[in-house]
């Protein structure tokens, strides 16, 4: 599959190859990363002092009944998709 581009010493771009899909997403997820770090490398203390940061719901799931977690000790262990999942910390348990 090809995806973006490789530039040589020479300073001509050739095409990239990668060996599937799944290679091209991730060359893809690596550039956007790539994109984002540098666009972060602005100092948080000069950020900081120019203007605050609005504050961000937290993304945590919804607490359900269940059995006790043994990462957080919350009881909210439940079956989803056939594997031990804690609604409280996202705690992963046994499958199968």
């Amino acid at each position: 599959m090809r995806l973006g581009t490789h530039q040589k010493a020479d300073g001509t771009h050739v095409p990239m190859w990668h060996d599937s899909e799944v290679a091209a997403i991730a060359f893809a997820l690596q550039g956007i990363l790539e994109r984002r770090a540098q666009a972060v490398q602005i100092p948080h203390s000069a950020h900081a002092s120019t203007q605050a940061e609005p504050e961000l719901p937290s993304m945590q799931m919804p607490v359900m009944a269940g059995k006790k977690c043994p990462e957080c000790g919350a009881h909210a262990m439940i079956k989803k998709d056939g594997c031990d999942l804690c609604t409280q910390c996202g705690y992963l348990g046994s499958c199968g």
